[in-house]
């Protein structure tokens, strides 16, 4: 049924919603939050929640708008109690209705109930109860960091490996090896060779790049959301015998071991589109690339 016999609320307390209510506007069981205001006159008939997923509710906060006022913040979907109609008694011939609001705390759960969630902190408590095959591997991975992970009560005994897995593992290395067809690129002498990828941050990357053999092998590297500063340091993302090239807002950059005979920006005609058009000449003749955020533009 779901419905809690009795629920103790708080404003700041964390909950979780227990019954699927509207799955498609997200408020589904297991969906948590914060309970952030309710009023309690005569009785609570509604209750504000910040759910972690700022999707979760959209289409209820809409529908209910004329609940808002200053003291409730639009980002709070409303959740209303709810009714359920079960039986009881030694032969199930009575029923009876619970009027409940959907909801169940969730300031502490179970590692099974747990699965699923991310957490910037957390408390885990291995204890002498705890005897499922990878309990403690589902529990400590609801950290975003280990910083923010706290262990109390380990009981080392009671980390345990399915032997199952162990020989999943062991046949996986020795029979079901991957065989990598891509070329080292070091090997393709007589081409002109081209790499094009979105490096989700430059000033990040710039050591993972230089180390990628494959990469520093090329004669054109282009990369998508470099997201390089204002004011960054043009020499500390400079790589030998490349040339470097970025657009005007540095989400694009280009490395090439050919000096461009002509650039052009085009990030500043709209906000829409980030693009940077580099001419070559090459070995294999004149080449015109335009770099973009979507895939790439080649012209011989």
């Amino acid at each position: 049924m779901g419905l809690v016999h009795s629920l103790s609320i708080a404003v700041e307390q964390r909950i979780e919603m227990c019954l699927n209510i509207n799955v498609h506007d997200g408020l589904t069981n297991g969906a948590s939050g914060i309970i952030k205001y309710f009023e309690n006159l005569p009785s609570v008939t509604c209750i504000w929640i910040l759910f972690d997923d700022p999707n979760v509710g959209k289409q209820t906060r809409i529908e209910n708008r004329h609940y808002y006022h200053q003291h409730i913040s639009f980002s709070w979907p409303p959740v209303f109690p709810c009714s359920r109609l079960f039986r009881v008694g030694k032969h199930h011939n009575a029923q009876v209705l619970r009027k409940q609001f959907p909801l169940r705390p969730a300031n502490a759960k179970t590692v099974h109930r747990s699965q699923g969630d991310t957490v910037s902190e957390l408390v885990v408590n291995i204890s002498d109860r705890t005897s499922q095959c990878h309990t403690h591997y589902v529990a400590f991975s609801r950290v975003t960091t280990m910083a923010q992970l706290y262990i109390t009560n380990l009981n080392p005994k009671k980390i345990k490996v399915s032997p199952h897995v162990i020989a999943e593992m062991e046949r996986l290395r020795n029979k079901k090896q991957l065989k990598i067809n891509l070329s080292d690129l070091s090997t393709m002498k007589n081409d002109l060779l081209i790499v094009i990828h979105n490096v989700r941050s430059l000033l990040k990357h710039f050591q993972d790049i230089q180390s990628d053999k494959n990469v520093m092998n090329c004669d054109i590297l282009a990369l998508t959301e470099a997201n390089l500063p204002d004011n960054f340091d043009q020499q500390q993302f400079s790589i030998d015998n490349y040339y470097a090239y970025t657009n005007s807002d540095n989400s694009l950059a280009i490395y090439s071991k050919f000096r461009a005979k002509a650039q052009q920006d085009f990030s500043h005609i709209t906000c829409h589109v980030k693009a940077l058009l580099l001419s070559f000449n090459t070995s294999k003749g004149n080449i015109q690339i335009v770099k973009h955020l979507f895939p790439i533009l080649l012209v011989f």
